[in-house]
């Protein structure tokens, strides 16, 4: 249903992607912060999963090896990768940091983004 709704929609307005935050984290800290909130839709969530998960967002969003017909995406888009391991003071500090950054070189006319 979702698939179907993403063509829909994408046959009707531009889809494609400028910017992805990429939230990264270990699969370590995600299982354990998953454990401390103890919400039980997210109890039966195995390490394993979640290590699969990170490997294809690394695979995708770091090293470029996934086709981009798999996730019908361009190659052109900036990826901002956040170090989300630290608390959420400072991960908020870093996203803030890195979109005004992004944004002055849009607006200045450079193409690249640091990553």
């Amino acid at each position: 249903m979702l698939a179907e709704w993403y063509k829909w929609l994408g046959e009707r307005i531009d889809l494609s992607l400028d910017l992805i935050i990429y939230l990264r984290t270990t699969p370590d800290t995600v299982f354990a912060r998953m454990k401390g909130r103890g919400r039980a839709e997210e109890s039966t969530v195995p390490l394993e999963y979640l290590s699969a998960l990170h490997d294809t967002y690394e695979d995708w969003l770091v090293n470029n090896s996934i086709p981009e017909e798999d996730f019908d995406s361009q190659r052109n888009r900036h990826v901002i990768i956040i170090d989300a391991n630290q608390t959420k003071e400072n991960v908020a500090k870093q996203c803030r940091l890195r979109i005004q950054e992004f944004l002055h070189e849009l607006t200045t006319g450079e193409q690249e983004c640091n990553k």
